[in-house]
């Protein structure tokens, strides 16, 4: 089987989204819960890691 391209790129951009969206309300309560800064923490690297997948996949 193959990888469809397009698809898993619409399906980064989704996890992109989402989880900016998330490491951004978590950043917001980051100083009353640790938890949070944690959550926004993951987040961010798990967004670094899609985009950096994204970049990687051939044009």
């Amino acid at each position: 089987m193959g990888m469809d391209a397009e698809a898993m790129r619409t399906m980064l951009a989704a996890c992109v989204a989402m989880g900016t969206a998330c490491a951004a309300e978590c950043r917001q309560h980051a100083d009353m819960d640790e938890s949070c800064r944690y959550c926004a923490m993951a987040c961010d690297e798990m967004v670094a890691k899609c985009r950096a997948m994204m970049d990687a996949m051939p044009a």
